[in-house]
């Protein structure tokens, strides 16, 4: 089950192309076509990243703009039957993917310890869409100050 979440909070996406020509001549190509990375590619809008004839890791870059949200393209060369094939998968980074991680697993946990406490609570009709709508705890102090009859601008 959990396998299954991730792979709905983080979806990738398969591709394969069919290539013509030898893999050194493909990497040639694709080198040249690659914007090189390091402080220059973010003056340039095009495609960044490393490719070798072990495989490709790519994304796209615009200029003046890191998006680490961004999907990045990973891919090795494959020899088939029908000739020589670029198979790989768009994902997020793994940086990002750590990050989406832990930042769903404080919301989780700030929603389960808050609706604990809102159903241990002696004061009554505290109301529940306040606790769902998570963190931070004092998004909109009016309604439950309101309802516990102390002024919304107490402390």
């Amino acid at each position: 089950m959990l396998t299954r979440a991730w792979r709905w909070l983080f979806p990738t996406q398969r591709l394969t192309l069919e290539l013509r020509g030898s893999i050194v001549d493909t990497v040639a190509q694709l080198r040249g076509r690659i914007l090189p990375r390091g402080f220059r590619s973010t003056f340039n809008t095009g495609v960044t990243g490393r490719v070798d004839e072990c495989g490709v890791k790519v994304r796209y870059q615009r200029a003046w703009v890191r998006n680490d949200m961004a999907p990045v393209f990973v891919g090795r060369f494959v020899t088939t039957n029908h000739g020589l094939c670029l198979t790989g998968e768009f994902r997020s980074r793994l940086w990002t993917r750590i990050f989406l991680a832990f930042w769903f697993g404080f919301i989780l946990l700030w929603w389960a310890a808050a609706l604990a406490i809102t159903i241990g609570s002696k004061i009554p009709r505290l109301p529940l869409p306040i606790v769902i709508l998570g963190p931070p705890p004092r998004t909109a102090p009016g309604p439950p100050c309101a309802q516990t009859g102390r002024p919304a601008c107490a402390q």
